[in-house]
């Protein structure tokens, strides 16, 4: 008998313990979706020189951008600023108003002018017009840059031959493309860790 009332016990605490997981994980889905869509609403666009453009600590501090972001994006400014590396569009802009162009261009950028090409208008993370006066085919370069984070934590409810568990897991994303995720699977019923996987993913 004391026995079905410990086990009784434990299993009213294990369901008090999920509801509130599961309150926790949907209040925390919820504000990342309210967050989510303000930040769409209010995309950062920057207008940096040619130096700061490439510029890690720059990109870091004016951009919010981890490390390994930042090196990633000035070396891809560096190279297309002295022509290495071929826009995805040309698009020519006319000067009409002796005015800087890299300043026309984030006017337009800043309205969603329709004459602009629509990768120009893409929604990202983050836009950064920058002048290029060593690159005379492309004097102005408009980035479009989407950060990744470098770590990303999970939790959640899964059942597996009728036992319900619950997945955590951990990804490091080292790269743009490739990260490696370790997820545990802790059940419910047994009170342990009872399974798990090792994943290393390639992102496209």
């Amino acid at each position: 008998m004391k026995r079905i009332k410990g086990m009784s016990r434990k299993s009213r605490l294990m369901a008090v313990l999920f509801v509130c997981l599961a309150i926790i994980l949907c209040v925390l889905f919820l504000g990342s979706c309210k967050h989510d869509a303000v930040e769409k609403t209010q995309e950062e666009l920057i207008v940096l020189t040619p130096e700061e453009a490439v510029n890690e600590n720059v990109l870091e501090n004016k951009l919010d951008m981890n490390k390994s972001n930042a090196r990633e994006t000035a070396s891809y400014i560096r190279d297309a600023q002295i022509g290495l590396r071929r826009p995805q569009t040309l698009y020519n802009e006319r000067n009409d108003s002796g005015g800087s162009v890299t300043y026309t261009v984030q006017e337009k950028l800043a309205r969603n002018d329709a004459a602009l090409p629509k990768e120009a208008l893409a929604k990202t993370d983050v836009t950064i017009v920058a002048a290029q006066p060593e690159n005379k085919d492309v004097p102005v370069g408009i980035y479009k840059i989407n950060n990744y984070r470098n770590w990303e934590l999970g939790v959640g409810m899964g059942v597996h031959d009728g036992k319900t568990y619950i997945p955590v897991s951990l990804q490091r994303n080292y790269s743009k493309n490739h990260s490696v995720t370790v997820e545990l699977h802790y059940d419910l019923k047994d009170n342990k860790v009872n399974g798990g996987e090792v994943q290393w993913k390639v992102h496209f």
